[in-house]
């Protein structure tokens, strides 16, 4: 059984096993989405619990349900399923696993942000963010700003080089050796 209906959001609890979190920037960012959209990604409930405890458990949408309730919000369309209790965490897990979500392709990303650049605050959704994470640039007063970052590589190359005091003896002229090389440093300590 599945089916979308119009839930009173007192009527659901959230999974107390839920092993999702949410900093409150990114809290802030899906509150103005579900402004700015509407709730297009329904949560899923299930009825299992209710017909156990009067109240349906979120499987997901966890932070949704909270940020409607933070909106005052009474109800919300809610997908629902009867699922047992080991389906049901399994549900919640893969519902939840970004491994199995896929991944945004850099190039088709920049152009879609591209496209609709000046018509949403990119700070307020939270897409700044997504946009330094996948190294794109953007500049507010530059209508075709979305590009790839210049990527910048690491100038050296740190090695940490763990021995018994007893074995300096053995590889000292093999540091030496090293050390030779211009550009090469090294540290010693102990501990």
């Amino acid at each position: 059984m599945m089916k979308v209906e119009t839930i009173n959001l007192s009527e659901i609890k959230p999974a107390d096993y839920n092993p999702r979190s949410i900093t409150p920037k990114s809290f802030e960012g899906l509150q103005k989405s579900i402004e700015k959209f509407g709730l297009i990604d329904l949560p899923v409930i299930n009825i299992h619990s209710k017909k156990q405890d009067g109240k349906y458990t979120i499987i997901s949408g966890h932070q949704r349900i909270a940020a409607l309730k933070k909106m005052s919000q009474a109800v919300a369309q809610c997908v629902i399923v009867d699922f047992d209790e080991v389906k049901e965490r399994a549900a919640n897990i893969a519902m939840n696993n970004r491994h199995i979500q896929g991944d945004f392709e850099r190039d088709l990303l920049g152009d879609a942000l591209s496209s609709i650049e000046g018509q949403f605050d990119f700070e307020e959704l939270n897409f700044d963010d997504l946009m330094d994470e996948m190294n794109l640039n953007y500049d507010v007063n530059n209508s075709h700003s979305i590009e790839e970052k210049e990527i910048s590589y690491f100038t050296k190359t740190h090695i940490l080089l763990s021995f018994p005091p007893d074995k300096l003896f053995e590889i000292q002229d093999h540091l030496d050796k090293i050390l030779q090389i211009d550009g090469i440093e090294y540290e010693q300590s102990s501990n």
